[in-house]
């Protein structure tokens, strides 16, 4: 039987011992995406400092609006050196129209260490530019 006293001071080193075994923070990693409206349109590269963070990354398209802006279409995977690209169809294009690109916050691989690579926006562009 344990002694009523000796409860709290077990209790104090089984959380000592766990609490060695909480993984280290992620090391945040900046992100950054460009767009070009040239052909194909829409495309542009994702880069980073940290290389992980360039390929498998998510691209999503937007069309600048009135109201909440449009979700145009997706690159649901960058190439190894951050390349994107979203195809739109000629009947989705007007004079006018403006365009950004957003990657989300993304964890690469385990093989690449603790990295956690941050979302970025690209600047805007407009249709016909």
């Amino acid at each position: 039987m344990i002694r009523p006293a000796k409860l709290p001071i077990a209790l104090v080193g089984v959380i000592a011992v766990l609490g060695g075994t909480v993984a280290a923070a992620a090391t945040q990693v900046e992100s950054r995406i460009t767009i070009r409206n040239t052909r194909p349109l829409y495309h542009g590269q994702v880069r980073s400092a940290e290389a992980s963070c360039l390929a498998s990354r998510k691209v999503i398209l937007f069309r600048r609006a009135a109201g909440p802006d449009q979700r145009i279409g997706v690159d649901n995977g960058t190439s190894q050196s951050g390349a994107w690209k979203v195809w739109v169809g000629p009947t989705n294009l007007h004079s006018g129209d403006r365009f950004y690109a957003k990657t989300p916050s993304h964890r690469p691989p385990l093989a690449a260490g603790n990295v956690r690579c941050l979302r970025a926006k690209s600047a805007t562009v407009d249709f016909g530019d």
